[in-house]
């Protein structure tokens, strides 16, 4: 039997692989592991054969999480232009035992495995174990997932697409951020705005209702791409009235998100913040706009408190629960 398994976290600005081994607690113990620049390569196939050419290890199973809805073990990958399926990528690297998934069930995967370093407390809760969890993870895109307590410390994890349903306004001036959206896109999901685009779909709208002047510095250095960083950067900083709002926004707008998943999975395992984005704004996540949109939730605002939500600071949770799955399989 191999002793080893390859685990992969595909996302639409990287791809992560790992080669890991069973270690002496559930955790799996990570032996290998590369980043790869996901725009950069035409297949998933060529990442994967580059990462193996560099580690020739035998595999006994492979599970890959991956940013997009799996159907019969077939995705198309939400954030980019890769069709990726099991029955291939057996045949290609003759893989014996191979799954994929949606990125945030790897993710989920990993929630009962994180240390207490590994994670950052924003409501403690009066949660505990054999609780449903939720997950909720911005970054290129937006993903969310449950884990369905079964049978004591056990979880079932539940994939799903709630980064496209429709963003709910909360505030008055969520209407109008809804309706120049929806000029624009048609369906406003929430993915439209809490994730790094979405940052950057707040600051323009912010920008072109004329509520806040934009430095004539910072427009000449803003694109597509690093929009998201500069914007969360300066909101940090609060230097420009412009960026500290829309992060503002963006930030309340995640917290009564979040709050949402933790009512349709009533999550008092607690409500995990995943991603790329929430460490990086972990001081004014800190702060109370997060934690008061998170409990608005009207007549059930009582009960909000007590859901501990927590922000996951290892980077590499969706690579270490893909591998957890994977070793469930040998």
């Amino acid at each position: 039997m191999a002793d080893f398994v390859l685990a992969g976290d595909i996302g639409g600005t990287k791809t992560r692989l790992g080669i890991f081994a069973k270690g002496k607690t559930s955790r799996p113990l990570l032996r290998y592991k590369a980043i790869y620049s996901s725009r950069k390569s035409e297949r998933l196939e060529e990442i994967i054969a580059d990462f193996l050419g560099r580690h020739q290890v035998s595999i006994g199973a492979v599970c890959l999480g991956v940013a997009g809805a799996v159907v019969k073990g077939k995705v198309k990958a939400t954030n980019l232009p890769w069709k990726v399926s099991e029955d291939s990528l057996s045949q290609i690297f003759s893989w014996p035992r191979i799954r994929l998934v949606n990125d945030l069930v790897a993710t989920a995967y990993a929630v009962p495995l994180l240390r207490k370093n590994e994670l950052f407390p924003l409501q403690r809760g009066s949660g505990g174990p054999g609780l449903n969890i939720g997950l909720m993870a911005p970054g290129t895109g937006l993903g969310t997932a449950l884990l369905i307590a079964n049978d004591g410390d056990n979880y079932v994890p539940v994939p799903s697409e709630g980064g496209h349903v429709g963003f709910s306004p909360h505030e008055d001036d969520d209407l109008e951020l809804w309706q120049a959206l929806a000029q624009q896109y048609g369906h406003v999901s929430l993915e439209r705005l809490i994730s790094g685009p979405g940052l950057y779909n707040i600051y323009c709208w912010l920008r072109d209702s004329g509520r806040y002047d934009e430095p004539a510095w910072l427009a000449e250095q803003l694109n597509p791409e690093n929009a998201p960083r500069l914007i969360a950067e300066q909101g940090l900083k609060e230097v420009v009235p412009l960026c500290s709002a829309a992060l503002e926004k963006f930030i309340a707008i995640m917290g009564a998100a979040a709050g949402d998943l933790a009512l349709i999975g009533m999550t008092r395992g607690g409500l995990f913040l995943g991603g790329g984005i929430p460490p990086k704004i972990l001081p004014k996540l800190r702060e109370s706009r997060f934690i008061e949109a998170f409990n608005s939730k009207g007549r059930l605002s009582d009960m909000m408190p007590r859901f501990p939500v927590s922000v996951i600071l290892n980077d590499q949770a969706a690579l270490l629960g893909a591998a957890h799955c994977a070793l469930a399989h040998i």
